[in-house]
């Protein structure tokens, strides 16, 4: 990993005035506090983003159009083995700083790829805490250690990054949530869903301090409107859940108007019954249902489990804990079989 870190510092470093340089991010808090923290810290050593971009996981098309346009990239938080193959023939000079789970080893001439999981597949390290690091040997980057912070309670970051929560005093994750710290994430992550990713980067960007955060109007008024939703979306939960108990699953869907909703409620649920694979149906879109899986005891990874059973009605993936999808609504019945039956093989 150190050899990593090197080439990704080597990265920054080699870029040249006058260079065009894209920012590509995801569109959640870890991915946004990640944008933040490049910028400043390209800004500090005199380098600038020409463009920044938070995207979806599912916006590759803009991506890559975008990043026809640019010298050099750098992306964050965004998962590289989905789009493999177009990243490697883009013929761009790109530093990928992820933490989704890796197949291969993809770092070449032109791409740094900087993931934990090449030391230890287990390693859980958000990119907020991924980035901070990067730039810690680079700049004094003293003023970032509260985005960092932020965006790596915001990815249920702990274990791995012991590191950066040293002053804090708490011994566990659930700790870390009661802070002051944590109650402004959680409300961040309100604002995100009620004002949108492009906002809440802004009043990040701007925020210096706790204090600030914790007074910020916007935050606080979307964090009471998302609660009023957030209440009646649990509701919806209880009334249309489905238990499993030989296999552990416990199986809802749940229709809001607002993204963000389904996946704190899957998280929630979740830490309350950690013996339980929590499943979250999000009836979102008109078209497709967006799926939300958690589990905190970890003995499924969820990432392999939703990347089998959506292949060939949809796409799904992610962390061993926490992974999402999305398919047809046509194929929700065969949806909720191929999970039953992928459990079934395993418990």
């Amino acid at each position: 990993m150190d050899e990593l870190f090197k080439k990704a510092r080597s990265f920054i470093l080699n870029i040249k005035k006058g260079e065009k340089v894209f920012l590509f991010s995801h569109n959640d808090t870890d991915g946004i506090t990640s944008a933040i923290i490049f910028k400043k810290g390209l800004g500090q050593l005199g380098k600038s983003v020409s463009k920044n971009f938070i995207l979806k996981i599912e916006e590759s098309e803009k991506l890559f159009s975008e990043l026809k346009r640019c010298d050099k990239a750098v992306v964050l938080d965004l998962p590289f083995d989905k789009y493999k193959d177009k990243f490697l023939s883009s013929e761009k000079e790109i530093l990928f700083v992820d933490h989704h789970t890796i197949h291969e080893d993809v770092n070449d001439k032109k791409i740094v790829y900087l993931n934990p999981r090449f030391g230890n597949p287990k390693t859980y390290q958000p990119v907020a805490y991924l980035s901070y690091k990067i730039f810690s040997e680079l700049i004094d980057a003293k003023k970032m250690w509260l985005t960092a912070l932020i965006g790596t309670i915001a990815d249920y970051g702990f274990d791995d990054c012991r590191d950066l929560f040293s002053g804090l005093n708490v011994k566990s994750r659930e700790e870390l949530w009661k802070t002051d710290y944590g109650r402004v994430v959680e409300k961040i992550y309100a604002a995100e869903s009620i004002l949108g990713p492009v906002k809440v980067f802004a009043i990040l960007e701007k925020s210096n301090d706790l204090n600030s955060l914790k007074k910020n109007k916007q935050i606080d008024l979307s964090f009471i409107k998302y609660s009023q939703i957030y209440k009646q979306a649990k509701k919806e939960f209880e009334r249309n859940a489905e238990r499993f108990d030989e296999i552990n699953l416990i199986f809802s869907k749940i229709r809001t108007n607002l993204s963000g909703v389904a996946s704190h409620l899957c998280t929630e649920i979740s830490t309350s019954m950690p013996d339980k694979i929590v499943i979250v149906i999000d009836d979102l879109d008109l078209k497709r249902f967006k799926v939300h899986a958690r589990y905190q005891q970890g003995k499924i990874h969820l990432g392999h489990m939703l990347k089998e059973c959506c292949e060939k009605i949809g796409e799904g993936g992610g962390h061993e804990r926490a992974a999402g999808a999305s398919f047809n609504k046509k194929y929700l019945d065969q949806f909720k079989q191929n999970i039953i039956n992928y459990l079934k093989k395993r418990f």
